[in-house]
């Protein structure tokens, strides 16, 4: 994509006092000289126009953000929008990444976001990408022991991790081929038939290797896309005052009477490392008010079609019956209980012992937090990660975070079981060669090579045929 240069962008960047034009003077010293407080520092590498880091600045107001994007008629756009937002934990830096390392000293950054970055999807520009082997070397210089790199992108899982595994898979499939392929094709050249033992193992692999990767698929689909989520509850526990918490603004009306809530509000909200597509829904109760009683209604149906469940009860009371009726609705379901105003005093003792096992049957993760002064917060962003299985994703796993991705390697997956049971029944080795044909064309469609062409290289690469 070409970008449209801005005259007037360099100038302009030159006056905005977020834009930090000699940040080599801060080396080891930008939490306290830049922000004047010791909170950890996060950068996003490659930011484009900062939405993303302005997001999660206004969230985390206890967390430093430094943006980094190299054009300056990007970085532009996000000083622009930041003229309206006045968030005091951000600043930018109009640089190259490849100077980072000058900028700032080991151990000072605490997480890296890669985003947006540049894809350079030919293989001559690979050092240019910000998820080479070089990049990572350069970040690994300046992020703290515990830091995280959180590159989340189609290119970091296709250059990183996904499109390499699935290229060695192909190479390990096609390797089997090739020498199934030279013995039944040229049977004067004295290949060595390929050995059932060696064919198993290989099959195992490859097996072992889709099985591993089918199951990060919900995750990565999370990661990529969000999760519909509601926001469900009795009345008045608490449930728009939590909307309004993780949307970072009143989104949701919040008065002491009951009821307020009847249509649904939605808003889509990052919390920690996962989006959430949020509703707020009408509090869970039976009532003979026809307006409330829809709006009670919309909230049922929310609660069976929501993939994620935020479940509010407030602690400062034991469970109503319309409170067990929200518990018994979650059970089974992808669900979190929020035991609101933990900021009131004796809340915590409230809920009787029958409440507690009612919740602990019905919720993976109960949570105490105060949706009013926020505390309780990092321990909700834990409990997404854990219950959507985002948190089981290490940075630099493969992930299949697409449907297409998920098709291919379940067509694989089915073609390596059909060649397994093609050697168990002791069928010839085309037969076999026939369905990991069809394994490796699967993959091919991800790393655009067709299996002819992956198996007849391998041949010529490893067998002296046809002489």
């Amino acid at each position: 994509m070409r970008l449209r240069n801005i005259p007037r962008a360099e100038g302009v960047l030159k006056e905005c006092s977020q834009v930090i034009e000699t940040p080599e003077e801060f080396r080891d010293h930008w939490a306290s000289d830049v922000f004047q407080n010791d909170y950890p520092v996060h950068i996003e590498i490659g930011m484009g126009k900062g939405r993303f880091l302005m997001d999660l600045a206004a969230l985390h107001p206890e967390i430093n953000y430094i943006g980094i994007e190299r054009y300056t008629s990007v970085l532009l756009r996000a000083v622009q929008k930041m003229d309206t937002l006045q968030l005091p934990n951000v600043h930018f830096l109009c640089e190259d990444a490849a100077k980072l390392p000058e900028i700032f000293a080991p151990e000072e950054v605490d997480r890296i976001y890669l985003n947006f970055s540049d894809p350079w999807p030919k293989d001559r520009h690979a050092r240019r990408r910000l998820t080479s082997h070089e990049f990572l070397d350069r970040y690994d210089q300046f992020l703290a022991a515990d830091g995280r790199l959180a590159a989340k992108t189609a290119l970091a899982a296709r250059e990183g991790a996904i499109f390499q595994k699935l290229r060695r898979l192909k190479e390990d499939l096609a390797g089997v081929c090739a020498g199934i392929a030279a013995y039944v094709d040229y049977p004067d050249d004295d290949i060595p038939e390929l050995a059932p033992d060696e064919l198993q193992a290989a099959l195992d692999r490859s097996e072992a290797i889709l099985t591993a990767l089918l199951s990060t698929f919900d995750a990565g689909r999370i990661v990529r896309e969000g999760i519909d989520t509601v926001i469900a509850g009795s009345p008045n526990v608490g449930k728009s005052t939590l909307m309004n918490l993780l949307a970072g603004c009143e989104r949701s009306i919040v008065t002491s009477a009951a009821g307020t809530t009847r249509d649904i509000v939605e808003e889509t909200v990052r919390v920690g490392d996962v989006k959430l597509r949020l509703s707020d829904t009408a509090g869970i109760r039976d009532t003979d008010n026809e307006a409330e009683a829809i709006g009670v209604d919309r909230a049922r149906k929310r609660m069976e079609s929501a993939l994620l469940l935020l479940c509010v009860f407030d602690g400062t009371r034991p469970l109503d019956e319309n409170d067990r009726a929200v518990a018994r609705a979650a059970a089974g379901k992808t669900a979190i209980a929020l035991i609101n105003k933990a900021d009131v005093t004796g809340s915590e003792d409230r809920l009787t012992e029958e409440d507690r096992v009612l919740l602990q049957d019905c919720f993976s993760r109960i949570v105490a937090l105060s949706a009013l002064e926020g505390s309780g917060r990092r321990e909700l962003e834990q409990a997404v990660q854990d219950v959507t299985g985002v948190e089981r994703l290490a940075e630099a796993d493969a992930v299949l975070a697409t449907e297409r991705q998920r098709q291919c390697a379940e067509t694989c997956l089915a073609c390596i079981q059909e060649a397994r049971q093609a050697l168990e029944a002791g069928l010839t080795l085309d037969v076999i060669g026939a369905s990991l044909d069809g394994a490796i064309a699967a993959v091919g469609q991800l790393t655009g090579e067709t299996a002819t062409e992956a198996v007849v290289n391998e041949i010529f690469a490893r067998f002296c045929v046809g002489k």
